[in-house]
């Protein structure tokens, strides 16, 4: 069993900062197929286009998120510390600390800010595999060139080889 069999019917879905769910199906989104190479080479910048603009949208909504992270915590620790001094409370970095991480607005929008994060990442690898298949599409067709040109060259000199053997055929028939 190869990687190929392993993600051959893998499917994900990715939430874009709008909501929408994407799904990503690994072997049509990268995988080349030899006979349609030109229609392959002729949408992948379309297709890195597409996932390229969703890389930097998330980038953003994480951004978004972790501006939010921070001002929830700013906001909670000016609170815990004036609850604490209104009563009477000694309270410590820790303290307040701890006191702000266990909040339950805090605690939401930080796992979000997680979700968001992981995300990125993953949308991050899908267009870094784009930019590698795009390299390979490259690579096989100036190889697919290659070949065709050798075969091209063979094929005339086949030719050659066949008008030669009508030829000295046709000159042996002549001396007979």
């Amino acid at each position: 069993m190869t990687i190929v069999d392993d993600i051959l019917h893998t499917s994900l879905k990715i939430k874009t900062p709008e909501g929408k769910n994407i799904p990503i199906d690994f072997i049509d989104i990268f995988y080349i197929h030899e006979a349609t190479i030109d229609q392959d080479y002729a949408q992948q910048a379309a297709i890195f286009a597409y996932f390229s603009t969703v890389q930097a949208g998330m980038e953003k909504a994480l951004n978004d998120v972790k501006k939010e992270v921070e001002e929830l915590y700013a906001e909670g620790d000016l609170d815990y510390r004036a609850q604490m001094d209104q009563e009477g409370e000694k309270y410590t970095e820790g303290k307040v600390k701890a006191n702000i991480l266990l909040d339950e607005d805090y605690s939401k929008k930080r796992d979000e800010q997680i979700r968001l994060e992981y995300d990125v990442a993953f949308i991050k690898a899908v267009v870094n595999a784009l930019k590698m298949r795009a390299e390979m599409l490259v690579s096989l067709g100036a190889n697919m060139r290659q070949e065709y040109g050798q075969t091209d060259m063979r094929l005339r000199q086949l030719d050659e080889a066949t008008k030669e053997v009508k030829r000295t055929l046709k000159s042996r028939r002549k001396q007979v």
